[in-house]
């Protein structure tokens, strides 16, 4: 029968099974008619060949059997060899291929021969070797030729393959990194990567393929691009970044430029467009100096309206009908086409947009860098602006907007800006209509007749006049002769009288008329202190001196409490005679009834708790710290918190241990150093221990780091424990989720007892935990060689291998049941031996009957 073999490769490498150097294969078995061979033996030949030729290097054959799906899984280089040696394949010397042949029973069948990609050569990098060879100690790939790389750089990790002649190639640089094919890091902490890259300035990095970072902190990436600029780029393909820190993209650009200075005249940015190396051209150019150019157009060429052009290009398409220059003394800029006449001189680099159209020698830009807009409008003052109609900007680096003799005259940075505002002091401000800000750094602002003549002084509103230092006025009409020493007032007079419905002093005084009874009608109006006086007694915080100096509830009976602490604060009643109750701690704070804050720095809230420790903080009922509790905290109703940083809250806990913690209902203690009990009557007596749940059992263990409780009101005992070695203990059992229904792809497994009897059993100590004595289990790199998908790899440093020994358990099940399987036939072949040998027993009576009687017709004869 002829059998056809379909087959598949897949080369799976071990780069998370340490223990595998082999490569993967999978094959299904079918045959002529497409059936597919289920447990079948059959024989699989692999031979390793090398180069064009295809010699053959090495020679192994396996004989499995194929499973219920025809498939058989084998690991080439762990076959029966009869040629060659696995272990020694240069992979990366040269192409490799592999050749299958499979015999089915009647002979080796040829399947074809197929070269190896890029993964198997993973083979021959399995590790890394620390070499020194002239720099100090590098890295590079285990199985490579010194011969074709330079000397490994000191710190530097070589992963290039290199697989000619060199004595430049690899890592050669402090710290570099080489990765790919035939790649140089020569530059300190440079990294290169791709093909046939070279970093050699320092802190480079090359990536793609004959792409070169030479600069110092250079990137080059792409197609034969060049970054030989310090801090430059070079990206796309030909591209050459030579200026210091510019910037390189597209193919063949010109370049040039100093590498290694700033140049105004040297290129930032480049985009070539280039044909080849031999014709370099940019679409784009940024110099250094912000100058940007870009190829000579036609009106031909741009033909799209959002286009970017040159400035040959406007000059010989467009007529200029803005501003021209003038010059007229000094060089500026005026509207095209204006009348000298009707201006003054133009300032030195001024810009004049304004109309005239009368003679004058006066309207215009004619400060130096001034700027003008509007008619008849001047800009006198250098750096000044005037906007509008009629507007005056006269001092320096001043501003005057508006309408109508908007002047800003003051000795530099005044800004009038309105109609008819004045802006005179230095860096003065004037606007709206009619103010005038005449004090240095004053400002007015809105209706006629504001003055701000005091120095950082403001006016605001109507008619109102600022002249304190640093006063601020605003309302109508205020009378700034009641004082000379405001900081803000709220005028409210009238057409005829000035005067002030509120004003605020230099000394932090504030004013306001006398008020009676009649007119305080609104709750939400502010009295002054002389109505406060007249009206209202003081029942709040009084400063008590007692010893020390603090403040208690006003009319405190002092016989209901202890001395006051220094600076503490007393916010507490109490009805009877104390020398305890409140806060008697220094910088304490007390709040409620029967309370007691007598810690330093400690808050006792409530009813009748105690904060006795330092920085202590008790609140609720009967809540208490103890003295020596310091930084404890207790809340809730009989909480105590007792140990240094400790906390109780709730209901009757006790944290007695330091760094301790309770929480919940009644009964809770935590004694244990950073010891937590959560839930109901529960003890945490060991350090860094967490109990929950109800009543647990703290005498079963001294070294539990997590408990369960599940006592009754009667009993003490625990439902789960973890201990401080890592174990666990469990009282009732543990179930997982099995539903059908939350399960997907389900199928039955190949695993089985074949697996099983390949797992050895093992005694062990733990080496953290020696004192616990023997263990029993697998080791987990074993058990990865056969069954690793019940092995996980932790993310630790270490990469610890653990076991699911929950699911062994199906593979178990599996086991058992083709040992039974075993067990039956076993069975009935001694069933059918038995049942044989009863025949035979009972044949041989029979010829011992027949012999008898032939004996005694023998004798009757005689």
């Amino acid at each position: 029968m002829r059998t056809t073999i379909f087959f598949g490769l897949v080369f799976l490498f071990s780069f998370m099974i340490g223990a595998q150097n082999g490569i993967n294969y999978k094959a299904q078995i079918k045959d002529g008619s497409g059936t597919v061979l289920t447990s079948q033996n059959v024989t699989v030949q692999f031979s390793i060949l090398k180069g064009a030729g295809q010699a053959t290097i090495y020679t192994e054959s396996h004989n499995p059997n194929t499973d219920s799906n025809g498939l058989v899984i084998l690991n080439i280089g762990e076959g029966t060899s009869s040629f060659g040696d696995f272990a020694t394949i240069d992979w990366g010397s040269d192409a490799h291929y592999l050749n299958v042949q499979i015999d089915t029973g009647s002979g080796l069948t040829e399947m074809g021969t197929t070269e190896f990609k890029a993964v198997p050569y993973a083979l021959n990098v399995s590790g890394l070797q620390s070499l020194d060879e002239g720099n100090g100690t590098g890295w590079r790939l285990v199985g490579t030729d010194p011969e074709n790389y330079g000397p490994i750089g000191e710190f530097a990790r070589d992963l290039s393959i290199s697989d000619e002649s060199s004595t430049t190639n690899g890592a050669t640089g402090l710290h570099a990194l080489s990765l790919g094919r035939n790649t140089t890091a020569s530059g300190s902490f440079s990294s290169a990567l791709g093909a046939y890259t070279t970093a050699s300035g320092d802190h480079s990095l090359a990536m793609g393929i004959f792409s070169t970072a030479s600069g110092n902190r250079s990137f080059a990436g792409g197609n034969n691009t060049l970054a030989s600029g310090s801090m430059s780029t070079a990206m796309g393909f030909s591209s050459n970044s030579q200026s210091y820190v510019s910037f390189v993209i597209g193919q063949n650009n010109i370049g040039g430029g100093t590498a290694d200075a700033w140049i105004e005249s040297d290129p930032l940015f480049e985009i070539g467009n280039g044909t080849d190396q031999f014709n370099r051209n940019n679409a784009l150019t940024v110099l250094k100096n912000g100058t940007i150019t870009a190829p000579s157009f036609d009106i031909g060429e741009v033909s799209d309206a959002k286009a970017l052009i040159t400035k040959e290009y406007a000059e010989a398409n467009f007529q200029n009908t803005g501003l021209e220059k003038i010059t007229d003394g000094q060089i500026g800029w005026r509207l095209a086409g204006s009348d000298l006449n009707n201006f003054a001189s133009l300032g030195a680099s001024a810009v004049d947009l304004s109309k005239s159209f009368a003679a004058s020698n006066v309207y215009g830009a004619s400060g130096g860098h001034a700027f003008a807009s509007g008619q008849n409008v001047t800009a006198s003052g250098n750096y000044s602006t005037a906007m509008g109609f009629g507007s005056t900007a006269a001092a320096e680096h001043s501003i005057a907007l508006g309408n109508t003799a908007s002047t800003a005259i003051g000795a530099s940075n005044s800004v009038a800006i309105g109609y008819l505002a004045d802006a005179q002091g230095v860096n003065s401000i004037s606007l709206g209509f009619g103010g005038t800000a005449s004090g240095a750094l004053s400002a007015t602002l809105g209706g006629s007749g504001n003055l701000a003549s005091g120095s950082s002084a403001t006016a605001l509103g109507y008619q109102n006049i600022s002249d304190d230092q640093y006063a601020t006025v605003v309302g109508y009409r205020n009378d700034n002769t009641a004082t000379n020493s405001s900081l803000f007032q709220v005028g409210n007079g009238s057409a005829t009288v000035r005067s002030n419905a509120f004003t605020v002093l230099m000394d932090g005084k504030i004013i306001a008329p006398s008020l009676d009874i009649g007119e305080i009608v609104d709750s939400k109006a502010l009295i002054t202190k002389e109505y406060a006086e007249a009206n209202f007694q003081n029942t709040g915080l009084e400063k008590i001196t007692d010893g020390q100096i603090g403040w208690r509830l006003a009319g405190s009976d002092l016989n209901n409490f202890g001395s006051i602490g220094a600076s503490a604060v007393d916010l507490s009643k109490s009805f009877a005679a104390s020398n305890v109750y409140g806060a008697s701690g220094g910088h304490a704070f007390a709040s409620g009834q029967n309370v007691t804050a007598s810690g330093n720095y400690s808050t006792a809230m409530g009813l009748g708790s105690t904060a006795a420790a330092e920085h202590s903080i008790a609140i609720g009922r009967n809540a208490s710290t103890s003295s020596t509790a310091s930084n404890a905290l207790a809340i809730g109703y009989l909480s105590s918190a007792e140990g240094v940083n400790s906390i109780s809250l709730g209901f009757g806990g006790t944290a007695s241990g330091a760094l301790s913690a309770t929480l919940g209902g009644s009964g809770n203690v935590a004694s244990g150093s950073t010891a937590t009990a959560i839930g109901y009557q529960n003890i945490s007596d060991d350090q860094y221990s967490t109990v929950v749940g109800y009543k647990n059992d703290n005498t079963a263990t001294n070294s539990s780091l997590f408990q369960v409780g599940n006592g009754s009101s009667t009993t003490r005992s625990n439902a789960f424990t973890v201990f401080s070695n890592g174990n666990a203990q469990l009282s009732g059992t543990l179930t997982q989720n099995s539903d059908r229904r939350l399960k997907d792809n389900i199928r039955s497994l190949d695993y089985g007892l074949k697996e099983i009897l390949k797992l050895e059993s093992v005694s062990y100590i733990w080496k953290r935990n020696p004192e616990n004595g023997k263990s029993f289990g697998l080791i987990a790199q074993d058990v990865k060689k056969v069954l690793p998908e019940i092995v996980s790899t932790s993310e630790d440093e270490q990469q610890t291998l653990s076991i699911s020994y929950t699911e062994l358990i199906p593979i178990l099940i599996n086991a058992i049941k083709e040992q039974q399987a075993i067990i039956d036939n076993q069975n009935l072949k001694i069933s059918n031996l038995e049942a044989s040998n009863d025949e035979l027993q009972s044949l041989a009576s029979t010829v011992e009957a027949l012999k008898i009687k032939v004996n005694n017709l023998l004798d009757d004869q005689y």
